[in-house]
């Protein structure tokens, strides 16, 4: 389900006007990322589904017509090694994988993963899984 991301070019423009938080903040979001990631490579479409951001979760069940247990697993998620970077700026993160970023946002209950499996394009991030 590969699309264009605009909004997710936004979020990763704001990194360039506002430094890092760095911290609990990075620890935060690198556990996030991690039980993202971890969850989808076991298999455990559950868990990966419970740190999506809400927007994300609904468009990935209406795009592919599956809930999101099935759904976050068919999307052909990569599994990834450490993340090369993290970089916190407010509410939002980016997380840089070889070869892909992750962008969350903080709820309050946490963060949330709002986009993954995302791909440097020219002008844009292509992502696999990402809300409207």
């Amino acid at each position: 389900m590969s699309r264009n991301a605009p909004a997710v070019i936004l979020l990763a423009g704001c990194g360039f006007l506002f430094s890092g938080c760095g911290g609990s903040q990075d620890e935060a979001v690198e556990s996030t990322v991690d039980t993202f990631y971890e969850a989808v490579v076991a298999g455990e479409g559950d868990a990966a589904c419970e740190v999506l951001a809400p927007a994300t979760l609904s468009e990935l069940e209406q795009s592919t017509g599956k809930p999101c247990t099935e759904a976050v697993l068919s999307e052909g998620v990569p599994d990834v090694a450490a993340p090369r970077r993290i970089e916190v700026f407010g509410t939002m993160a980016q997380v840089e994988w070889d070869g892909e970023v992750t962008f969350l946002s903080r709820f309050e209950d946490g963060w949330r993963v709002v986009a993954a499996a995302c791909a440097p394009a020219r002008s844009h991030y292509d992502c696999s899984i990402m809300g409207a």
